[in-house]
């Protein structure tokens, strides 16, 4: 569990080291003005959602590979983007398709993290994964910052891609088998066997 909370930070860290300074990305590096910029935050949502829905069936389907196809996906678009930022029409399709693929993350780190712990320890968990959230978005955002300020606001990318390709990494070990019908049902008699202690 420890990994896959490591793991979340890392993927929100990534997620929005770029994400934060995409205005500033299209505005200084695609050269789009206040309209345009308006009109591509709007693109990212709305393929946002089409994104949350699909990263849904693959994650029904199978966890691990679907969380790091996820990662390689992330690190692809952000490579296009810092390599064809300049380039109009390509930043429309990639600001389409970073869309589609950052709206999964949410989804991907919370089944990720939850999908292995007892029903018992769920609210723990997810108070746990909440803070974890909250650490990597201000991370990301504050790494960002930083490139950006001594670097130039296309190399937030740069960070990006190497905090994914070390929770990529960190995916390989972040995976403990699912519990076991056999485990559930043993956590079911002892519920059921303290509740009929105190009656």
């Amino acid at each position: 569990m420890w990994i896959n909370l490591v793991s979340t930070i890392g993927t929100l860290a990534a997620m929005f080291s770029s994400y934060t300074y995409l205005t500033a990305y299209l505005e200084e590096i695609t050269k789009m003005n206040g309209a345009q910029i308006s009109m591509m935050l709007l693109l990212f949502g709305g393929m946002g959602t089409l994104g949350n829905w699909l990263m849904g069936l693959a994650l029904n389907r199978n966890v691990k590979i679907t969380t790091r196809v996820f990662l390689l996906l992330l690190i692809t678009v952000q490579v296009l983007a810092y390599f064809l930022g300049g380039v109009f029409i390509p930043m429309i399709i990639i600001v389409s398709l970073w869309g589609m693929i950052h709206t999964g993350g949410f989804l991907v780190c919370n089944i990720r993290t939850t999908q292995t712990i007892p029903h018992h320890a769920l609210e723990f968990v997810n108070s746990l994964l909440t803070s974890s959230f909250n650490i990597g978005i201000s991370l990301g955002a504050f790494l960002g910052g930083i490139v950006s300020s001594y670097y130039g606001v296309q190399h937030v990318l740069s960070v990006s891609v190497l905090l994914l390709g070390a929770t990529f990494f960190l995916s390989f070990f972040s995976f403990p088998e699912k519990i076991t019908a056999d485990e559930e049902n043993e956590d079911e008699k002892e519920l059921a066997v303290s509740v009929c202690e105190h009656m």
